[in-house]
């Protein structure tokens, strides 16, 4: 098994309405998110796009990078994801607080 990089930049805390990660105008050149581990209730998740989510239920309108199942779970991604230049991140829940920790690399 290989080991796993972590990225230059991490995040780490709490989120309930959308709280932004990455911001889409820091992203010119692509991001990698390199690991992400993700916890707390259903609805808990992480959105990107070249918007900020209206709210918990705008994932029908932007991907979803990481998404927590019914009865709450912790998630880990099990590979890394390229974000397009012009995307953003975001961490939300409908619920209560969604704890997330990731470290990613802003590409240049």
């Amino acid at each position: 098994m290989e080991p796993v990089t972590l990225g230059a930049n991490f995040w780490n805390s709490l989120a309930l309405n959308p709280t932004v990660i990455i911001k889409p105008e820091d992203n010119v050149a692509g991001v990698v998110i390199r690991t992400c581990s993700a916890s707390g209730p259903n609805n808990g998740m992480l959105i990107t796009g070249t918007t900020k989510p209206k709210d918990a239920f705008d994932f029908y309108t932007k991907p979803a990078v990481l998404v927590l199942g019914s009865g709450g779970s912790t998630v880990q991604l099990p590979y890394p994801v390229f974000l397009p230049p012009g995307f953003g991140l975001w961490a939300m829940s409908a619920n209560t607080n969604v704890r997330v920790s990731l470290t990613y690399d802003l590409l240049s």
